[in-house]
């Protein structure tokens, strides 16, 4: 069973602003942004594979099909939906 977690999504929508809440709600102790760290996610350190939230704009399919299967792979707004960052809007003239 995966004890860390990669949440994807394009840069800028909200995955490094969010990393603690998201950290959190998921109940990780460490987080790994790419983005920030300067890691790809084909070339994630070891210590990455053991509670960890993973935050990368990269598909997840560049992750190595044997590495694959040690994460849970959650797109952002999911992520970000479960963790209570934000609620969609409700867009019809019915509230």
């Amino acid at each position: 069973m995966p004890t860390s977690i990669i949440v994807y999504g394009p840069q800028g929508c909200g995955k490094t602003r969010h990393a603690r809440v998201l950290a959190r709600h998921f109940d990780l102790p460490k987080v790994l942004d790419t983005g920030i760290d300067g890691v790809s996610l084909a070339r994630l350190p070891h210590t990455a594979f053991a509670n960890t939230l993973v935050l990368t704009h990269e598909d997840p399919s560049a992750l190595p099909a044997h590495q694959r299967s040690q994460f849970q792979l959650i797109p952002y707004v999911e992520a970000a939906k479960a963790a209570g960052v934000f609620r969609p809007v409700n867009q019809s003239d019915q509230e």
